[in-house]
């Protein structure tokens, strides 16, 4: 709103005007008291003074009166106040504190109830009257006390009339303050008043063409010319803003496009690769799949020590890159979108069997042991895809004996311990290898990355392995994980969601509750066999050969 509307309480110059007149109304209240009540104590100090002195004659006239026990001749001594308009009052007590003889119209008063020492002017304030009293001598003796009541009505009414002005010229020279201060400082402020105004215009009309009057001195025109700097500054962004907004639908549209194209050629490019990668992975596995029967045939040809060397080399060099290619192709399928999974049964036992046929040549060569353990509640036959299940296990148990130079390797199927559903196995496999260390378990998983690169110059691999079973165990519905120590062997299990066609045999064992000798040397075998004969019940002692 313009300043002109607001309301005269809301005005600076009336806030101002009357914080002055206030300011004026407390100091003369202030001054007119004090002065007052300085001009009070005065009075009532000579007022005491005077009338000491009239107490002192009073006594030393009473004095033969009062030893001789004339109370008539004390009381006519006394007559005599009446000439003091203001002693109300008089009262002679002897020796003993007893009273003598009174004059005045107040000697029925109740002294017990008037101050008869009062300490300061400041008790007087509330009282009419004021008691002095002197001592009666006779011969440097003090015989009696003559007391005295004086009226100071007139000194105290004086001092609430000096008060009772002052409030008045008071309360009139802050009026006049007020009225006079409050068209001064309307002066004094108008710049103020002038810069508001412009203010208020531009923040409802968003005007940045006004400007405040810069010609003033001090700080009101360092005010203005600091507002006009901003309006300045503010318009240039403005109109910055607007042709930017102008041609912000452009530059949005524009790259909108450049996105969608490069999206476009990302994916083409990525399924051009992957296609490529399919083709090139087929037609190389297919020459590959002959030179391996042809390698194979003439390593079983009896062929001379030296030459049957040189086949060997060229038929594990074959298989080693048909294991390549294989992995090349799968991973390129899963990338693509183009794998699909088969639903059909799966018997769990003869799966684990397969798996480890494939590997007992190598875990041979290398004094490995192999295992495999099927808990008894583990379903028989699943539904499932079992090229892919015998793919994941042949990469697990695969990546262990590589990384594993003594010890075993074992599978395990069971049923997960915190398995939401019944319908659901975990499979895992465990070696006795080198291990990973802890930072480095989040990497397994990614293509292309092994631990570090002195394991892939000192094992070999493409690192696609663990990618591909972690691709295919959730394209599947479920999760893999790792667990490892440096040293002491790794782990991998997944769990799977499974529909199970035939339940696990739980016939009651024969060996339940009967004593077991189990001699072996620790290994896979010596560990699927005693966690059989428990799970069957038998007591199993344990003892090496």
């Amino acid at each position: 709103m313009p300043h002109n509307e607001f309301k005269r309480s809301e005005s600076l110059a009336y806030r101002l005007s009357v914080s002055v007149g206030l300011l004026i109304f407390v100091s003369l209240m202030l001054t007119s008291s004090v002065l007052s009540y300085l001009s009070f104590k005065r009075e009532i100090q000579q007022h005491t003074v005077s009338l000491e002195a009239t107490a002192k004659v009073f006594s030393t006239s009473i004095a033969d009166a009062l030893a001789t026990g004339d109370a008539y001749a004390v009381r006519r001594i006394l007559t005599s106040i009446g000439k003091f308009d203001r002693i109300h009052f008089a009262a002679v007590f002897d020796d003993r504190g007893r009273p003598f003889t009174e004059v005045g119209y107040d000697a029925l008063l109740d002294r017990d109830n008037v101050d008869l020492a009062a300490d300061s002017p400041l008790d007087l304030l509330t009282h009419n009257f004021l008691w002095v009293q002197s001592d009666i001598r006779k011969a440097g003796q003090v015989i009696g006390e003559l007391r005295l009541l004086s009226d100071i009505s007139e000194i105290r009414q004086g001092l609430f009339t000096n008060l009772g002005i002052a409030l008045a010229v008071a309360l009139v020279a802050a009026v006049i303050t007020i009225v006079v201060s409050q068209r001064s400082v309307s002066i004094l402020i108008r710049p103020i008043t002038a810069l508001s105004s412009v203010m208020q215009r531009f923040g409802s009309e968003e005007d940045f063409t006004a400007r405040a009057d810069a010609g003033g001195r001090g700080e009101v025109g360092v005010l203005a010319r600091s507002f006009n700097t901003m309006l300045e500054d503010l318009a240039l962004r403005n109109r910055q803003l607007l042709d930017y907004q102008d041609t912000l639908e452009q530059k949005v549209e524009t790259r909108t496009r450049q996105l969608l194209v490069a999206k476009n050629e990302a994916e083409l490019a990525n399924a051009a690769k992957s296609e490529f990668l399919a083709t090139m992975s087929h037609e190389i596995r297919t020459p590959m799949n002959g030179m391996l029967v042809m390698a194979e045939l003439l390593a079983s040809a009896g062929l001379a020590p030296k030459y049957q060397r040189y086949a060997d080399v060229v038929m594990k060099s074959g298989r080693g890159l048909l294991a390549i290619i294989n992995d090349v192709l799968d991973f390129s399928k899963i990338e693509s979108g183009s794998l699909e999974l088969e639903r059909i049964p799966v018997d769990l036992r003869s799966l684990c069997e397969d798996v480890l046929s494939l590997f007992w040549q190598q875990a041979r060569e290398k004094g490995l042991d192999l295992g495999c353990f099927v808990e008894p509640g583990v379903p028989r036959t699943i539904i499932g895809d079992p090229v892919r299940l015998n793919q994941i296990l042949a990469n697990l148990v695969s990546n262990g004996l590589k990384f594993t130079s003594k010890g075993q390797v074992t599978i395990r199927i069971s049923r997960p311990v915190d398995a939401a559903a019944d319908e659901a196995i975990e499979i895992a496999v465990q070696d006795t290898g080198i291990g990973i260390h802890r930072d480095k378990l989040n990497t397994v998983f990614e293509s292309f990355t092994q631990a570090d690169q002195s394991t892939t110059r000192k094992y070999g691999g493409t690192g696609l392995g663990l990618p591909i079973c972690k691709n295919l165990v959730e394209r599947m519905g479920g999760a893999i994980r790792v667990e490892s120590d440096p040293g002491v062997g790794t782990t991998f299990s997944f769990t799977l969601p499974v529909e199970a066609v035939e339940a696990g045999a739980r016939h009651e064992s024969q060996a339940r509750g009967r004593p077991v000798l189990l001699a072996l040397p620790v290994s896979a075998t010596f560990e699927v066999l005693r966690d059989a004969l428990e799970q069957m019940g038998a007591k199993v002692t344990l003892t090496r050969p």
